[in-house]
């Protein structure tokens, strides 16, 4: 069954009937799906997207049943096979919404429309259509757009798919601010390439001439590539930064905030990463009416 899996299902079309439909809801109108069950899948817990697709359910009159860690005993030699616990739940459920690195490989196993919330640090499509729906909020469009992706882009998911679902767009700009070892992998630059955009790699924070910057964080001292506070300091979008541009660009993270953005920036014009959960409930709203509209 269709379901959402991938940035690289999101066809232009696609997302501007998802935001078209979102805009339906933020202005109270838009299809309701009151006897579906939505089954929310997170082997990794999630304050936004789990907490926002309960949301986002609950406003369209579904209800939800959540599974939020493996079956897992001292009388099981190993945890339950997701693919096994998928097909399980399928039964009962009319989508699922799955948070799992092996998310994509068991999809097509469980008969049911299936969204990526997450697929390990491989990619986030979801955080995606929010992250344009955002772009398009500030600029009246996502046609245009000069933006700066700015952290840890190797292994970063949120990076990975909003670069893809760019792609799908017209005359874009990407600027892949990156230290040393945490670039963008080729695979999720690749499409940027094939459509001609411009493609900008470089490990100095340079936003003055952007419209967007988007923060997406350094890696936690328990991974690989993480930097030392003074290599972390030189990626931090702070209030002095944004005051020394004559036009400063609107500012964006996915969330949750480490130290990527000086929480002094909140009192700015430019901090535009609450507007996030402004149009994130009408997204995944859209989202969630398109997949059960196609199921049913």
């Amino acid at each position: 069954m269709p379901g959402l899996l991938s940035a690289s299902e999101l066809t232009r079309e696609r997302v501007e009937r998802l935001l078209y439909t979102a805009d339906g809801y933020r202005e109270g109108r838009g299809r309701h799906h009151p006897t579906a069950l939505l089954g929310l899948v997170f082997w990794e817990d999630s304050l936004r997207t789990r907490v926002g697709f309960e949301a986002a359910a609950a406003r369209l009159g579904a209800r939800t049943t959540t599974v939020l860690a493996p079956r897992h005993t001292a009388l099981m030699e190993a945890e339950e096979r997701l693919d096994d616990a998928l097909r399980s739940i399928a039964s009962w459920c009319d989508l699922l919404l799955v948070r799992h690195p092996e998310a994509i490989a068991v999809a097509r196993r469980t008969g049911l429309p299936i969204v990526n919330c997450g697929n390990g640090d491989v990619e986030h499509p979801t955080q995606a259509l929010i992250d344009l729906a955002t772009i398009r909020a500030l600029r009246g469009a996502i046609d245009g757009v000069r933006i700066g992706i700015v952290g840890d882009l190797h292994g970063m998911r949120t990076a990975h798919s909003l670069t893809v679902a760019l792609a799908r767009f017209d005359d874009v700009t990407v600027r892949l601010i990156a230290p040393d070892g945490l670039d963008l992998p080729e695979p999720f630059a690749a499409p940027l390439y094939a459509a001609g955009h411009r493609v900008e790699r470089t490990v100095e924070l340079r936003i003055e001439d952007l419209d967007v910057v988007y923060a997406t964080g350094l890696p936690a001292p328990t991974r690989i590539g993480h930097l030392s506070q003074e290599q972390q300091a030189a990626y931090r979008i702070t209030p002095e930064l944004l005051r020394s541009l004559a036009d400063p660009p609107h500012v964006l993270t996915p969330l949750p905030r480490v130290n990527e953005i000086d929480v002094d920036v909140d009192e700015l014009p430019q901090a535009a990463y609450f507007r996030h959960g402004e149009v994130a409930l009408s997204v995944r709203m859209a989202i969630i009416d398109e997949l059960l509209s196609r199921a049913r």
